[in-house]
């Protein structure tokens, strides 16, 4: 539940853009080249053409992503090396930030990963004006339909190895149209107040409002072929 009892539209606006250097699948990968600029580049130009935000901040522990972003127009905080292991949970980061900045506990965080470059400007306006037209929400997530319904998996028991549905034992064999609406998190979007994520120790996992993204532009950067496939979409939206 929100610590905070009123939210004030003036409230500060912050986007945070959390770029640690240990990429062990696509090493440099914050920092690579896609379409033309910086994978890092794609989130801070959008940030940067949102007018309700204030700051833009990038959290990391590696110089050359500090450099390019600054380069780039945004702020930098270095991250502590411990806050940057693969195992340090993203808030701690964020957290590290609210502190180092002194952010106020009605501070609007706008969480943006640097792996989703097909998150435009607009997807963040529209993010911000849903999440403040619900004052009782602590958070909102951005989301994508999938197209194989998550209720149709099944799971192993593991004593006596046989198959059960993970949603009902029914629901693996019931028709798609019959089960509910079902959504996955794309990484793209996280909006949600400072005070919320230092009291909650987490980014905020209940009060949650959805923000629905289309699958392709729900894609991230993991791989040389996610790359690929990403510049091809940008390539198309020009």
């Amino acid at each position: 539940m929100s610590t905070q009892p009123d939210h004030p539209a003036s409230a500060p606006c912050i986007a945070i853009i959390p770029a640690r250097g240990g990429s062990k699948g696509l090493p440099g990968k914050n920092i690579l080249g896609v379409a033309g600029k910086p994978l890092i580049g794609w989130s801070i130009d959008a940030a940067s053409a949102v007018a309700e935000i204030d700051r833009i901040i990038v959290s990391t522990d590696c110089p050359r992503i500090a450099e390019t972003a600054k380069q780039l127009g945004a702020e930098v905080v270095m991250r502590p090396p411990e806050l940057a292991t693969d195992d340090a949970p993203t808030w701690t980061a964020l957290a590290h930030v609210i502190g180092a900045l002194a952010l106020p506990e009605d501070t609007l965080i706008v969480l943006l990963q640097p792996t989703s470059p097909l998150r435009t400007a607009e997807h963040i306006r529209d993010g911000l004006a849903a999440f403040q037209a619900n004052p009782e929400a602590d958070c909102l997530l951005s989301l994508f339909e999938p197209p194989h319904h998550p209720g149709k998996a099944f799971c192993s028991d593991p004593e006596s190895g046989f198959l059960t549905g993970m949603l009902s034992p029914e629901a693996p064999f019931t028709p798609r149209q019959q089960l509910p609406r079902a959504y996955m998190p794309n990484g793209a979007l996280y909006i949600f107040r400072a005070g919320d994520l230092l009291s909650q120790q987490a980014v905020p996992r209940q009060r949650i409002i959805p923000y629905i993204m289309s699958e392709e532009m729900s894609h991230d950067v993991d791989t040389l072929e996610d790359v690929r496939r990403i510049e091809r979409l940008l390539g198309e939206r020009k």
